[in-house]
């Protein structure tokens, strides 16, 4: 056999076992903490489904998981509380991340500094557990919470441990440098420990956080400064909730930062309704209504929404309110206004219509002028029903 056709032979033999490796890698979707008794602090859950998320992501053959939201999912907002999903539900979340398991992790506390963890591997395609972890009394603290859910994965995944290593594991907790898997979401190349780490906790624990513009997770993220970096730049975004941007510098003396994100008072306060704002709507009056009923009508209505106008000529058929300006303590600014028009019937006999627009806009409180503002599909509340009003007292009949 020739030289060339036995590196030919090697090559496609490394390519082949290459591709085996890959499909081979198990992904796992790591559900939010379960707390029954709802006695742990939000921060340790959110660390504790991240550090179990490390912990997976640090064996070889396994990936984790952890941008799931089950309240999109099942519609319900007390897994947290229960621990409860259904089977089909599983399937769903399987269907929609590409995992092959789920991992419920629950957590209760057993005292001032550990909580008590356990947790159950779920097949997506069966529905059944296929393993449950050792309990485990875990450290609260970052550092000793990372190392004790590595030993929750490996007692989830029936790995043995010899000794303090496991050539199972891709690095180690000490002082070598550990090989990551690169679509495991981590920012960082060196083992997550030391006095250059940060824990980043932000709440509601589904807001997604961004360092340096890149998506990184939810709700909770550990990373190590290099020795070139002084600072880095922190987004974190969830919907309902004011976008906050801030700077995390290296020297910070808190190795736990924790953000609050404020509710978004503007959209509390509005209705999400896109076939309404800033769009043109056309109704057709009642037969045998004169124009100057529908005119009336049309002002009482508008004039019990908005105080002020810019114009009203009845000649055109033609009313235009002024801004009405909202502003929010959560530093948002909404401004709405209305404009009507009465479009003539044409031929004598005809009905009468007219077309109706919300005008709606927003923009930071901090920013003035008329060129902050940028259209809001959003309607606040208080002037929802203006058109619903004027179709009651004008609409066609049925």
């Amino acid at each position: 056999m020739s030289l060339m056709k036995k590196l030919l032979i090697i090559l496609l033999s490394a390519l082949s076992l290459t591709a085996v490796a890959q499909n081979e890698v198990k992904r796992i979707a790591i559900l939010e903490t379960v707390d029954r008794a709802g006695d742990v602090n939000l921060g340790v859950k959110n660390l504790l489904r991240q550090s179990i998320t490390f912990g997976i992501n640090r064996l070889q053959g396994y990936e984790g998981y952890n941008r799931v939201d089950m309240a999109q999912i099942t519609g319900e907002h007390n897994f947290q509380r229960t621990g409860y999903v259904s089977d089909s539900d599983i399937k769903k979340l399987g269907s929609m991340t590409g995992a092959q398991y789920v991992l419920i992790a629950e957590a209760t506390n057993y005292d001032a500094t550990h909580i008590l963890v356990f947790a159950n591997l779920v097949d997506v395609e069966t529905g059944r557990v296929t393993n449950s972890s050792i309990p485990k009394v875990a450290g609260i603290d970052p550092k000793q919470m990372y190392r004790d859910c590595a030993e929750v994965a490996k007692s989830l995944l029936g790995i043995t441990t010899s000794g303090s290593n496991t050539s199972s594991y891709r690095g180690s907790f000490n002082n070598s440098t550990p090989s990551y898997n690169s679509s495991a979401n981590q920012d960082f190349t060196e083992d997550i420990s030391g006095e250059n780490v940060k824990t980043i906790l932000v709440t509601p624990e589904n807001a997604t956080i961004f360092i340096n513009d890149q998506e990184v997770g939810n709700g909770s993220y550990s990373y190590k400064f290099d020795g070139k970096t002084d600072f880095i730049k922190l987004k974190f975004t969830a919907p309902g909730f004011i976008t906050k941007t801030v700077k995390l510098m290296k020297d910070n003396p808190k190795q736990t930062v924790s953000y609050t994100l404020y509710e978004d008072e503007s959209f509390k306060f509005s209705n999400n309704d896109a076939d309404i704002a800033n769009k043109w709507i056309i109704h057709t009056c009642k037969k045998g209504i004169t124009k100057d009923k529908v005119w009336h009508d049309l002002m009482d209505i508008t004039a019990y929404y908005f105080k002020y106008f810019e114009e009203r000529d009845k000649s055109a058929g033609w009313i235009k309110t002024a801004w009405h300006v909202d502003t929010f303590i959560s530093g948002q600014t909404v401004r709405t206004r209305l404009e009507v028009r009465i479009m003539d019937g044409g031929e004598e006999g005809n009905e009468l219509s007219y077309k109706i627009r919300i005008s709606s806009e927003i923009k930071d409180t901090d920013c003035f002028g008329d060129q902050c503002y940028e259209k809001y599909p959003r309607v606040l509340r208080k002037f929802y029903d203006v058109i619903n009003d004027m179709q009651s007292s004008l609409g066609a009949n049925n």
